[in-house]
């Protein structure tokens, strides 16, 4: 199953800050086309030790810029004031920070402005060694979107399973054969499935009692899955699966959960 080309997660370009109604992504744009549009719901990552401190929005403007767009030049002047922007003490040097290498930058205006701090520069090397701690932003539209109910309503939603299994309804069930499901999905969300206290995820991979490493693979690229009512993702068993540039947001009790994989 696949859907429009549409980047389903980028990073910060640079910092954002509570009372922003405009922030800074990287080049969002697929092919020339933006993908993003209004109305489409945003997810700023917790930049804090909390990690309740994500952030829901809505676009109600959204375009392609470049870097010397006078609003990006601003937002990158407040950078060496980390989170205490506002104040009038710097926390940070230039020195500290890389500098944004990209041509262009998406430029995305909010609903409403943001309540929180999100980080939008990558620290220098240390030591030869870096690790890159801008916030993530993840889009929860597809144009292509698998939903359960509401979870407000009930928290048994489905969920698609991808099985490997011993199957007995032939013809001799002396003589089963095994069957191997795969799943390939693309630019598609999930929504409001899995099932409460068990591993029926919004989408599982489960290789059944008795049967061998299945042999198929899988790919899943650019897909979203939010607010299952379990994992996000439960692998069991099998091995050959390509997970790619997706998100996956508000789980319980967790996003991903692999085991004897």
């Amino acid at each position: 199953m696949h859907g429009v080309p549409k980047k389903t997660w980028t990073k910060l370009a640079t910092n954002a800050y509570s009372g922003d109604n405009v922030i800074f992504t990287e080049d969002v744009s697929i092919d020339g086309e933006v993908g993003w549009a209004i109305g489409d719901e945003l997810v700023l990552a917790s930049s804090t030790f909390e990690r309740d401190d994500w952030e829901k929005v809505t676009i109600t403007g959204v375009a392609v810029v470049g870097t010397n767009d006078s609003d990006f030049v601003s937002a990158r002047a407040r950078e060496e004031y980390g989170a205490s922007y506002g104040s009038s003490s710097q926390v940070s040097a230039a020195a500290d920070f890389v500098t944004y290498t990209g041509t262009y930058v998406t430029k995305v205006s909010l609903s409403a402005p943001l309540t929180k701090y999100h980080i939008g520069t990558q620290m220098t090397p240390q030591q030869g060694k870096s690790i890159d701690t801008r916030a993530a932003v993840g889009n929860l539209n597809k144009n292509v979107v698998i939903e359960g109910y509401d979870k407000t309503n009930t928290n048994w939603n489905g969920n698609i399973l991808v099985a490997a299994f011993i199957d007995y309804s032939v013809a001799d069930p002396t003589n089963p054969e095994t069957r191997e499901g795969f799943c390939n999905l693309s630019h598609v969300a999930i929504r409001n499935c899995g099932q409460l206290e068990s591993t029926k995820a919004a989408l599982r991979y489960e290789k059944g009692v008795g049967t061998g490493t299945p042999t198929v693979s899988s790919v899943i690229d650019e897909v979203v899955i939010s607010d299952s009512d379990t994992y996000g993702i439960y692998v069991n068993g099998y091995t050959d699966i390509s997970f790619t540039n997706n998100f996956v947001f508000n789980s319980a009790p967790h996003n991903y959960y692999v085991t004897g994989s």
